[in-house]
């Protein structure tokens, strides 16, 4: 097969096998390739105004130029986002020019000093998935790369701008030249101090068991300090008590604050630990939250008799089965899905020492106004703010563990 154009890759991305986001491919239909990798092309011809679909030429030993995604099939067509390429004519001139605004790409704010109002930016769907891949990788932007840049999308760069101190205030050569050479461990991170403070021993734990600390301005932490009182001393955390805290942390000039402490149970109480709630945990026994971090809760209603806003599990999350129905963890089987329904919702008010129906396994606030003030105050996060499907992150700490490592 004759080589008449040439693929030159702008930046690390993958080779698919259908026209979609490389983000969105499975893993047998696609192929990393670098930034910087040029590539033989017999032809090509352009799908949705977004993707190439490329039939690739010979090697310069003769070779027909196959690649082979993670099912080790060997294809020789294949596609590829134009926002991630250049294609050229075998004497290096441009085989494809952009003469739409459709097919503006970063590297044109480079190379043509070209400056894009933010809402602009959504009729470029080039250029949309493009810079939203971007902040997406670089956690700015919580959502998938669909090319609709509304409010949500550009509320993630400028906050992007604003983090790297850009005065663009549109789309420029500067936000366009750090959006495509930034790595996320090069973004500036708010400076941190720490003491000896509750909050502050709770994030020196999380930061030693390498779990992720949410430092930036109106964003929160979510923590469940079991077996603890309102200020962190451990308590004889007996079973089928409301004897554990759900904290609320945020940053404040760079000093972790608790900004929301309530009575909360982290297990399920005696009625469904002698009875568990479903046929599922009558076999196995009824579920107790593996200590640990879980990005794994949105913002939802749980309940049927009295539905109330609280957050929903819709991610994985790991659970230790107390099949043996002895309220602890020690040699319990454990159990990894996401659809366990582990919500964080009300306990109905019930008294502090009688867990009664309120739980089953999930993290439970005891009173119906605490809880209210959890949700209310959840939703100020700026992450969810920008996204009202925002997946959040707890941590579930035993508070003998945190008073071992870090006495208070």
């Amino acid at each position: 097969m004759s080589n008449q154009f040439k693929l030159k890759v702008t930046q690390d991305t993958f080779l698919t096998l259908y026209p979609e986001a490389p983000s969105g491919a499975s893993e047998t239909q696609r192929y990393a390739v670098k930034a910087g990798s040029e590539y033989p092309v017999a032809n090509f011809h352009e799908v949705d105004d977004l993707f190439f679909r490329l039939a690739f030429g010979s090697k310069p030993d003769g070779n027909q130029t196959f690649f082979a995604g993670s099912d080790g099939v060997s294809r020789n067509t294949w596609c590829i986002f134009e926002g991630h390429c250049i294609l050229l004519n075998a004497n290096g001139s441009p085989a494809h020019q952009f003469t739409q605004k459709l097919h503006l790409k970063l590297q044109d704010f480079l190379d043509h000093d070209l400056n894009l109002g933010l809402e602009a930016i959504n009729q470029n769907k080039v250029l949309a998935i493009q810079v939203q891949e971007k902040l997406i990788s670089l956690g700015f932007l919580a959502s998938r790369a669909d090319g609709q840049f509304g409010p949500i999308s550009a509320g993630a760069l400028k906050q992007f701008q604003t983090t790297l101190k850009l005065e663009e205030g549109f789309l420029g050569k500067q936000t366009a030249e750090k959006l495509l050479n930034i790595q996320p461990k090069d973004l500036p991170q708010p400076e941190v101090h720490l003491g000896g403070d509750l909050a502050s021993r709770i994030v020196k734990y999380m930061q030693e068991e390498d779990y992720k600390v949410a430092v930036r301005p109106n964003e929160f932490n979510i923590v469940y300090l079991e077996g603890s009182d309102q200020n962190g001393k451990p308590n004889a955390d007996l079973p089928n008590a409301f004897n554990d805290r759900r904290l609320l942390i945020a940053f404040e000039n760079g000093q972790p604050k608790i900004v929301g402490n309530w009575e909360a149970t982290t297990e399920p109480g005696s009625h469904y630990t002698y009875r568990p709630i479903s046929q599922y945990a009558r076999r196995n026994g009824a579920a107790r939250i593996k200590f640990g971090q879980y990005k794994a809760w949105r913002i939802g209603i749980h309940g049927t008799a009295e539905p109330h806003e609280a957050l929903v599990q819709v991610d994985n999350i790991s659970v230790h089965r107390d099949l043996n129905k002895d309220a602890m963890r020690t040699g319990d089987r454990i159990d990894t899905n996401y659809n366990f329904a582990i919500n964080q919702h009300w306990g109905y008010d019930f008294p502090k020492n009688n867990i009664m129906t309120a739980s089953a396994g999930c993290l439970v606030g005891r009173t119906r106004k605490g809880h209210r003030d959890f949700m209310a105050t959840l939703k100020k996060d700026q992450r969810y703010r920008l996204n009202s499907k925002y997946l959040f992150e707890t941590t579930i700490i035993a508070g003998d563990d945190l008073q071992k490592r870090f006495p208070g």
